[in-house]
């Protein structure tokens, strides 16, 4: 048999069951709701985006494939909010030549390589604005470590496609579980302010100003109640409603037909006296428009893409010896590749021998670099080939070592996880040095 099964989590604010609430499968409608404030925020300046970071929940039926997919679970979702009217996306001309895995929803699921500015002219994509969020969440990935040739754009199919959304894309990554979504990026339209509009009663428009004023006719339904007043009485105010609500086209084509105007109110259908009733035409300068926003809305999960961003920087190697040491013999050991952005522990420090006066100098170096905000592992026990290991597995992306030339020349040496090559570099410039090969501005072979 088949069995209604609701995807949110119900509970109950307060003691009691009379007032039921759900929690949120998603963070975004919570910018919705708070538009009009974030509208004013912004200065009631178009276009603006809109993130935040927070968990959703979903009662799925089976949880499974580890941190794939869960009951309780992270998101980073942003709403950017535009005019779909407005002509083009400037930043997009960054992206238009950007070529990117794309596979369209027709259902042949075929993968081509296309450039994102001939995806949107051929109608692939449907805005600039939705391909110019695609390319920068494609960098994004890659400059958190997944390669790009791991990656896709897949677009919903028909039957799939979420009743929200206009197109919608997903970031998926080559995983041990197969292609599996990262990301999602929908064109919303502008459906759920529409929504909220309709089930709150609030004017979520905004106004859209012309560059010069236009002259526009403008077409008025005057009534005249002292006429109404007394024919109708109390409900007068009715009548005079209802006639105003009506196309005001419509009205001066029947009183120029010589028809009687009838109206619709709560105690029947009332005949209203032409006389009662004119139409006014009038030029007007109208310096703007209201319209409801448009959205594009990327969807992150946040466990998931962590679970792509280790599974492609884990590796096996040989572990490596420090001079003058033995093998070890203990077989291959674990290395995490991770972008020195995103390490953890950005730097090891190593004293070579536990005394005459190394271990002082790595403290010092290890203080230093803690208090401009690095974070630093200290490791003084094993062979420095274990010291080099232990942070290979944690995914530290470079070591100092203090050694017996450190007090002579003040240098020490630097040796990068990556190449495992290693360079002497002065303490002094220790803290910029690393800086920079953190941020990417320098190159560890070019020390």
């Amino acid at each position: 048999p088949v069995e209604e099964f609701n995807l949110m989590f119900k509970t109950f604010i307060g003691p009691g069951t009379g007032r039921p609430a759900y929690l949120r499968p998603e963070t975004a409608q919570s910018i919705f709701l708070d538009f009009s404030l974030l509208f004013r925020f912004n200065r009631e300046r178009m276009p603006f985006g809109v993130a935040q970071v927070g968990k959703g929940f979903r009662n799925e039926i089976s949880p499974r494939q580890g941190l794939l997919r869960q009951r309780e679970f992270h998101m980073a979702e942003g709403e950017f909010f535009f005019d779909p009217l407005t002509s083009g996306y400037p930043p997009f001309s960054k992206k238009a030549d950007m070529e990117v895995p794309l596979v369209p929803g027709d259902g042949r699921g075929k993968q081509v390589r296309m450039r994102l500015f001939d995806a949107v002219s051929s109608g692939l994509i449907c805005s600039e604005v939705l391909a110019y969020f695609m390319g920068i969440t494609f960098d994004l990935a890659v400059e958190l470590g997944i390669p790009d040739s791991f990656m896709r754009f897949r677009q919903h199919l028909e039957t799939e496609m979420a009743h929200y959304a206009r197109d919608c894309w997903d970031l998926e990554v080559l995983t041990v579980n197969g292609w599996v979504e990262m990301v999602g990026i929908a064109d919303r339209s502008a459906y759920d302010l529409e929504r909220h509009m309709e089930g709150s009663g609030q004017d979520l428009s905004v106004l859209r100003r012309y560059r010069e004023p236009l002259m526009k006719e403008q077409i008025n339904i005057e009534v005249n109640m002292k006429e109404l007043g007394p024919l109708f009485r109390g409900a007068a105010g009715e009548v005079s409603d209802a006639v105003s609500e009506m196309d005001p086209s419509d009205v001066e084509d029947i009183l120029g037909s010589g028809k009687s105007l009838k109206v619709r109110i709560s105690s029947g259908e009332v005949e209203v006296p032409r006389s009662a009733v004119s139409v006014r035409r009038s030029v007007v300068k109208v310096s703007g428009g209201r319209f409801i926003p448009h959205v594009v809305e990327p969807s992150f999960g946040l466990d998931r893409l962590m679970v792509a961003i280790l599974e492609h920087a884990y590796s096996e190697e040989e572990e490596e010896k420090g001079e003058g040491e033995e093998e070890v013999g203990e077989g291959p050991y674990a290395v995490l590749r991770l972008k020195p952005e995103i390490a953890p522990v950005k730097c090891g420090i190593f004293p070579l021998m536990n005394r005459d006066g190394l271990p002082e100098i790595a403290g010092n170096i290890d203080m230093s670099l803690r208090g401009k905000g690095l974070m630093t592992h200290y490791d003084a026990s094993g062979s420095i080939g274990r010291r080099y290991a232990r942070m290979d597995e944690i995914g530290t992306p470079f070591c100092i070592t203090v050694d017996y030339d450190t007090p002579k020349d003040g240098t020490v040496t630097v040796r990068d996880r990556d190449t495992r090559l290693q360079k002497r570099v002065a303490i002094d410039v220790i803290p910029e040095t690393l800086s920079g090969l953190i941020s990417g501005s320098l190159y560890f072979p070019d020390l």
